[in-house]
């Protein structure tokens, strides 16, 4: 299991779209902002791992991830929120013995996550989509005696990009305003976690 701390940000480029009655479809503008949250990370992992020579090892983990915290921003009428959700992935290990009892490594994989995304100018409309990403960073490991370690891992993930459908935001008698975006997601994380070796 692990916990820590994350950062969420991301750039959003939204476009509205204002459709008024016996005129057609007129283009509202748009604009740019950045999303930006920070909060608790936790997760759950299982993996192997073997030594390839008597200072370097291998392996490889499935985990699951949640974090409780989203971005919000507001500008005038227009409000946004952005959320990472539930997810998990894959990854590989690869690390160096500096001592007889603590490693470093760095590891490379790809991640499923949901992202929930939320727009108002009057209605909500919100969105929700799993976005592929790609974790990568480093961490220190080190035995606590009994079977078990620690660590502290280092974790950068960038996110593909998610282009919205058309989401109603607000309404009258004589129009109605829809609004789409591009939104372009990363997160940076730092996390403290325990393992079990069998």
């Amino acid at each position: 299991g692990s916990a820590g701390y994350g950062r969420l940000s991301a750039k959003n480029n939204w476009t509205n779209i204002s459709r008024v009655l016996g005129t057609g479809r007129i283009s509202n503008g748009g604009g740019q902002n950045n999303f930006n949250s920070k909060g608790l990370i936790g997760g759950l992992h299982v993996g192997i791992q073997k030594f390839v020579t008597p200072t370097i090892r291998i392996g490889g983990e499935i985990y699951g991830f949640f974090q409780a915290h989203k971005a919000s921003v507001s500008a005038g009428t227009r409000s946004e929120s952005l959320k990472r959700e539930n997810g998990g992935g894959i990854k590989t290990k690869a690390g160096y013995l500096f001592d007889t009892h603590s490693s470093v490594y760095a590891h490379l994989g790809v991640e499923k996550a949901g992202f929930k995304y939320t727009v108002s100018e009057g209605i909500a409309g919100t969105s929700k989509k799993y976005l592929w990403g790609m974790p990568f960073g480093i961490g220190i490991e080190t035995s606590l005696g009994c079977k078990w370690t620690a660590r502290v891992e280092y974790t950068h993930i960038i996110y593909q990009k998610w282009k919205t459908k058309e989401r109603l935001v607000d309404s009258n008698v004589v129009a109605i305003l829809a609004s789409k975006t591009k939104i372009s997601p990363s997160q940076d994380s730092i996390v403290l976690g325990v393992s079990y070796t069998f």
